[in-house]
């Protein structure tokens, strides 16, 4: 079954290392999102739409193969 991977970056936060890191994880391309926030301060909302796969499999190797690490923002898997 499909399911959409979502990475919020904030203004402190590298968006392209975000995006590279996750479509080597993921093996497919992400698109970057240039938003702003309340206060003007820019917000990055990085997607892809990853088919017919278990969600926790990803996660799971993210984790054990170090590609993202803690602080590199957000990782919200919707199944």
């Amino acid at each position: 079954m499909p399911f959409k991977v979502e990475i919020i970056a904030h203004a402190t936060e590298d968006e392209e290392l975000l995006r590279r890191k996750a479509e080597e994880v993921f093996g497919v391309p992400f698109k970057i999102e240039r938003l702003e926030g309340h206060w003007g301060n820019p917000i990055h909302f990085i997607t892809a739409t990853v088919g017919d796969a278990e969600p926790g499999r990803y996660s799971k190797a993210a984790l054990v193969e170090g590609k993202l690490e803690p602080g590199d923002g957000v990782l919200v898997v919707k199944a």
